[in-house]
């Protein structure tokens, strides 16, 4: 599951899990993010909630234009990202969730 930072100095800011390798984090949420926004990729270990002391991969979100943000489709690409990975959930049906999800969040 992602994590989104809690347990370090930059909660909600960063997001990422332990199997997660940022720089293809990164690439995979830019490809379909929109203007507004860019992912550093980072590594960061939480001092508290889950994954406390473990290394996980990531990235950290900076918005660049609050005009051109869009936090829904940030969210939406967060979930495809996450649901992708999931073992049980084949690609397709990945992909159809991520795609009905957009539709009605109309972005």
């Amino acid at each position: 599951m992602c994590r989104s930072g809690r347990g370090t100095d930059r909660p909600f800011e960063m997001v990422g899990a332990p199997w997660i390798e940022p720089r293809r984090f990164a690439e995979a949420l830019r490809e379909d993010s929109g203007a507004g926004v860019d992912y550093i990729p980072v590594f960061f270990t939480p001092d508290s909630s889950t994954n406390a002391g473990e290394r996980c991969g990531g990235v950290n979100i900076v918005v660049t234009d609050r005009s051109k943000f869009h936090s829904v489709r940030l969210g939406l690409n967060l979930i495809g990202f996450c649901v992708g990975c999931i073992p049980m959930i084949s690609s397709w049906e990945a992909r159809i969730i991520y795609w009905e999800m957009r539709k009605r969040w109309k972005c």
